[in-house]
């Protein structure tokens, strides 16, 4: 699609953040969304590439746990019964294996992350 100003059109994603849309480098008929700050203007950057997983149930029982797919770097954030853990403090994570510090039943901890 060719963009010409009158079919420009502003869109907003969930938050209500201000999105523009931009052309792949790769591919010129792939567009893509870009946050804008409204307070800036300034485009926002996830620094995190890949594909991201939102509320995996992190298969496990007790204090060992397992991912789906193994977390890029600092990008894991792991919830149990709804409160954030703290990497090295409340667990540790070596590829896709977690061993949390507590013991948690089966079905308690809920993972973010991209991979």
């Amino acid at each position: 699609m060719t963009y010409t100003p009158s079919n420009y059109q502003a869109i907003r994603d969930q938050q209500r953040v201000p999105v523009a849309m931009g052309v792949s480098n790769t591919d010129a008929t792939q567009t893509l969304p870009l946050k804008i700050d409204s307070v800036t203007g300034r485009v926002l950057i996830d620094s995190a590439t890949g594909t991201a997983v939102d509320n995996e149930v992190v298969s496990g029982s007790g204090t060992s746990w397992t991912l789906a797919h193994t977390p890029l770097t600092d990008t894991l954030k792991l919830y149990a019964n709804g409160q954030r853990l703290t990497p090295t403090v409340d667990y540790t994570l070596v590829g896709t294996t977690i061993t949390t510090v507590t013991s948690w039943a089966t079905g308690t901890l809920l993972a973010d992350y991209s991979y």
